[in-house]
């Protein structure tokens, strides 16, 4: 059964009303936002975009893997800081080099 944009946005704020009222946060990362318009404007289904938001949270923890192995790696008076340059190549593996 199809539904129009107009029920999908409905549906959405339903759920996050309900998530809200039941203390869950939502996730609140633009491309996760992103992906729900998606969905409300009928470019993807729920699938796909459950498909890219798993890959989305496996990207995030693959950066913060790396980010925390790169701070390991230092002496222990270095560890609390990170150059600007770490920091730029931490964010460009974690866009996909865009």
């Amino acid at each position: 059964m199809s539904s129009s944009p107009d029920q999908r946005r409905a549906a959405a704020e339903t759920v996050l009303a309900r998530m809200r009222s039941a203390g869950i946060v939502f996730d609140d990362d633009p491309m996760v936002k992103g992906l729900i318009e998606e969905w409300i404007n009928g470019w993807l289904d729920m699938p796909d975009v459950l498909d890219r938001y798993q890959q989305l949270l496996k990207d995030r923890y693959a950066g913060r893997r790396a980010v925390a192995a790169s701070c390991a790696s230092r002496p222990l008076g270095e560890r609390g800081q990170m150059s600007t340059g770490d920091l730029l190549k931490q964010v460009e593996k974690l866009i996909g080099g865009t």
